[in-house]
């Protein structure tokens, strides 16, 4: 399996490289912060009076978006860990003349 080919010097996709566990918080962090926000909007035009679950789900969609970064940088370890313990596939040339 390649990876699809992107600019040098440019870092990897996270999306496209993430876990399954990775994604899901990051998913579930923006949904909260984006009910936050129509939360807050709602609460700030008078519609609704209720600030205590606009701070619970801002609160709670960046809890979520930290938590995603731990598991990105969990999956990140890991995979480092195993590029370490995996035996060299590169081919030497015997300079012996």
């Amino acid at each position: 399996m390649s990876s699809p080919s992107r600019p040098p010097g440019s870092a990897p996709d996270p999306w496209a490289g993430g876990s399954t566990a990775y994604r899901a918080t990051l998913v579930a962090g923006m949904l909260l912060l984006a009910a936050g926000v129509v939360a807050a909007i709602l609460t700030a035009a008078g519609a609704v009076d209720a600030v205590a679950p606009v701070v619970v789900l801002l609160g709670l969609g960046i809890l979520l978006h930290l938590i995603s970064i731990g598991v990105r940088m969990r999956d990140a370890r890991i995979a480092i860990a195993a590029e370490r313990t995996r035996p060299s596939t590169s081919t030497e040339k015997d300079t012996d003349t």
